[in-house]
């Protein structure tokens, strides 16, 4: 319980750089701000809904694992210049139909097994448009200092988060299955991840005011 009400306060840490990323001076951050909001608004819920009132998960995940996809997609096709277009609008159909069949064929308990083809097919859209987005920053020739450029700490954010909750989502059931205590201490690593991810959007954040 300590170490997630932890990890949800700082999820809210963001929200430091509300009237930052919410300026023009810091327009080039328009691509990742939707995620942020929806993260800094998703941990709010946590607090209430699910460590003070216990709320029903199911919907939750539903409506999480959606927004996040088509917020991440939003700061994917920014990025990429508006590129690849129907392979956007083929990723978001995809997960979407995905999503709603899972939900409306499955239970509570079933949560766990949905994650995995979910996890996976947000795991599969981050590394692919990752990729595409340093083969288009070496190929158009330019190259810059990675470490100087916000993007890529938004990109390394995603890529360890999602390469790494997909191990747990696709081992979760089995660790239920063998035992809570078991499966509470591999949870751990979906909390640790979810304090690395908001650390790569500070990071990002804090490069993108200093620059």
């Amino acid at each position: 319980m300590g170490i997630v009400l932890i990890c949800v306060l700082y999820g809210i840490f963001p929200v430091l750089f509300y009237n930052k990323i919410l300026s023009k001076t810091y327009i080039q951050l328009k691509p990742i701000i939707p995620f942020v909001v929806l993260s800094i608004c998703s941990n709010i819920y946590e607090l209430i809904g699910t460590l003070i009132f216990k709320l029903n998960a199911k919907y939750w995940f539903f409506i999480y694992d959606l927004l996040s996809f088509i917020t991440i997609c939003y700061f994917y096709y920014l990025i990429l210049n508006r590129q690849y277009k129907y392979l956007f609008v083929l990723s978001i159909t995809l997960f979407t139909l995905t999503s709603i069949l899972l939900l409306c064929f499955s239970t509570l308990n079933a949560v766990l097994i949905n994650s995995i083809f979910t996890s996976s097919l947000q795991t599969l859209f981050v590394l692919v448009f990752s990729m595409l987005w340093f083969i288009n920053l070496f190929r158009d020739a330019i190259v810059e200092n990675l470490f100087a450029n916000s993007n890529f700490y938004f990109i390394s954010g995603f890529i360890i988060y999602y390469c790494g909750t997909l191990f747990l989502f696709l081992f979760g059931h089995y660790f239920y299955k063998q035992s809570i205590a078991l499966f509470h201490e591999y949870w751990t690593l979906n909390i640790v991840l979810n304090m690395v991810l908001t650390s790569f959007l500070i990071l990002g954040l804090w490069k993108a005011q200093k620059n």
